[in-house]
């Protein structure tokens, strides 16, 4: 049953996000999608670390907790709706409905669109080198820090808290720099940098201290990534955005995949490859590869 309702729920919020996506290239002009950018990043880091609080107080209660964040969900979708009406496209021409080439639009030529495989393939294993490690944050503090059980719940949400503000700094600045500058992937490469440094800390230091500052400082490297991403990923659409939800939906699918792939492949990666040391490896190769694959896009400065 866990299985089946989970399936459901992550069906059910990637209906919501790949609408939501297509408001950067509706409603923002190209030179002001890195602000627009950081404000999606802003509220997906805010929105993370409120919930592992959350979540923390329904620890001993997961009927509850589930509950509420079910209810969070409907209250703010509908609020969003409401609030935030979107404009008629009555007068836009609409082609008649096809089930030949509603498929037929989930593929994309990667001959014929290069800058947009490569943004896609750069924000899968970017997001697969960063999941495997915030997946399994509570079991890297209990099975390679040490910790008890109880006592790395209340460490995780001090982690999480402690990597917000320069997360939301990093948001901040970055996006509103990289609008002014008209560049996005120096940002990428200056984030790929700062989350290798990060993650190689709990390496040298296996302890709360080097979680502690892992969790500060690729705050600020997956807060420059997130402040351009989206901007970035909009700018390689194939015909000008002419099709932005269903191609950004399918660019989405680069988030959703790693993240739903990350606890097996580290659990695997644990088992297989020697311990919790590999994992922090795996996930530096993979932030590495995922900057090299940025470089091909041509339509990006």
């Amino acid at each position: 049953m866990l299985t089946i309702f989970w399936v459901l729920i992550q069906v059910s919020l990637n209906a919501l996000q790949g609408p939501m996506s297509a408001i950067t290239p509706d409603r923002f002009p190209r030179d002001r999608r890195g602000i627009a950018s950081a404000m999606f990043g802003l509220g997906m880091q805010i929105g993370a670390t409120l919930g592992i609080v959350i979540a923390g107080q329904f620890a001993t209660n997961f009927g509850v907790g589930y509950s509420v964040f079910g209810v969070i969900v409907i209250v703010v979708t509908i609020a969003y709706v409401v609030i935030d009406r979107d404009w008629s496209s009555k007068e836009a021409a609409v082609e008649p409905w096809s089930w030949k080439q509603f498929f037929g639009g989930f593929w994309i030529n990667p001959k014929q669109h290069p800058d947009f495989a490569w943004a896609f393939g750069a924000r899968f294993l970017f997001m697969l080198g960063y999941f495997v490690i915030a997946a399994y944050g509570l079991y890297i503090l209990t099975d390679y820090i040490g910790m008890g059980l109880t006592e790395a719940a209340g460490a995780q949400v001090q982690l999480t808290l402690a990597g917000l503000v320069p997360t939301l700094l990093a948001v901040a600045v970055s996006g509103w720099w990289s609008d002014k500058i008209g560049r996005r992937k120096v940002f990428i490469y200056a984030s790929s940098v700062i989350m290798v440094a990060s993650l190689s800390l709990p390496l040298i230091m296996p302890n709360m201290t080097g979680m502690l500052l892992m969790n500060i400082i690729i705050g600020f490297g997956f807060g420059f990534y997130m402040s351009v991403d989206t901007a970035l990923m909009t700018e390689v659409l194939p015909g000008g955005g002419k099709a932005a939800g269903k191609d950004l939906g399918i660019l989405n699918i680069a988030t959703n995949i790693p993240q739903a792939m990350s606890a097996a492949i580290a659990g695997l990666i644990i088992t297989v490859l020697g311990g919790y040391p590999m994992l922090f490896i795996f996930a530096m190769v993979f932030v590495v590869i995922a900057a090299v694959a940025v470089a091909p896009i041509k339509s990006v400065r």
